[in-house]
This record gives C-alpha cells, sequence and structure tokens, in this order.
C-alpha cells in the first residue's frame, strides 16, 4: 500500500485507552481464512517516522458541535511534541462540515482552554496528522468538533500523543 496514516489500539480503542499512530512507507495485507473458520489476516507495516504512543480520546459518531472528553495525557518538555491524529471513518449528510480543533489546560474543568492544533476541514472520510512542539505546562486535553451542514454525521478516531525526545 501506498504512505497513510495508520492508527490502532491494542485494547479495542475506546476514549481514553491506549493508542498508537503512526505513517507507514509500505504496508502488506494478506487475508485468509478457510470457510468455517474464524477470519484471520496478517498485516506488515514499514516506516521511518515516529511510532507515537498516545491516548484515544474519540471513538465515535457525531451529529453536532461537541467539546470531547477531558483526557489527562500530560505535559510537554521544551524538548517534546505534540501528536494529534484525526481519523474520519464515515461522513453522510449534505455538505456535512467537520473542524476539528485540539485544546489544552491546566484543569479537567477547561475553565481557561487554549487551542493547540487545529486540523484541516473534514467533509468526508480521510485522516490528518498534526505537529506540535513543547513545551506546553498544560496536562489535560481534549477534541472539540465543531459539525455543519444539512443532517451531518461523522464517526471520528482521535489519538493525541506526546513524543518524549530523550536527551543525553
Amino acid at each position: 500500500a501506498a504512505s497513510g496514516l495508520m492508527s490502532m489500539s491494542p485494547d479495542g480503542g475506546e476514549g481514553g485507552e491506549v493508542g498508537f499512530s503512526f505513517i507507514p512507507q509500505e504496508s502488506v495485507y494478506a487475508p485468509g481464512a478457510t470457510v468455517g473458520e474464524i477470519f484471520a489476516f496478517n498485516l506488515e507495516c514499514m516506516g521511518d517516522g515516529p511510532l507515537i504512543r498516545g491516548t484515544v480520546m474519540e471513538k465515535a459518531a457525531f451529529t453536532t458541535t461537541v467539546n470531547g472528553t477531558a483526557r489527562q495525557v500530560g505535559a510537554a518538555l521544551a524538548t517534546d511534541r505534540i501528536y494529534s491524529t484525526i481519523h474520519v471513518t464515515a461522513a453522510s449528510g449534505t455538505t456535512p462540515t467537520l473542524d476539528v480543533t485540539v485544546e489544552s489546560d491546566d484543569a479537567m474543568g477547561f475553565l481557561t482552554p487554549t487551542v493547540q492544533m487545529t486540523h484541516p476541514q473534514f467533509t468526508g472520510v480521510g485522516a490528518n496528522q498534526q505537529t506540535l512542539d513543547g513545551a506546553i505546562t498544560d496536562d489535560w486535553w481534549r477534541l472539540v468538533m465543531t459539525i455543519g451542514g444539512g443532517t451531518p454525521s461523522f464517526t471520528v478516531f482521535g489519538i493525541v500523543g506526546i513524543q518524549k525526545i530523550l536527551t543525553p
């Protein structure tokens, strides 16, 4: 497969669970099972960029604008990089639009949120990854999804993670 954006979760991918995202340079997918057996497959991915360990922020369908669930992902040092990965796996409605921003705050209640990243607008199925260099002392994060159009619906899978850069 050509380069793309891939995310997964070993725990099932529900909000608050561990998630990983990366950009594979080469992928091989081989499905296979005999009739009557559980479906099996083999997936190999190779790349040269970072594998980002993060937190699954959202995995749900949305039909109206929403502030996502606040999750304590952590603060970022000046040498760290924050990643936000969004996958829209389904979209419907009349000219639907989805704008996703990533906010941080120093408290779960988000009394003074700061917009840290903005993804390009989605109008259908797609994926995007944004990055931001630290330092950010806020340790709570959330996705804010602004939805427009006629009877819109978007199914979103989003991960926010912090790449810790180790220095000698």
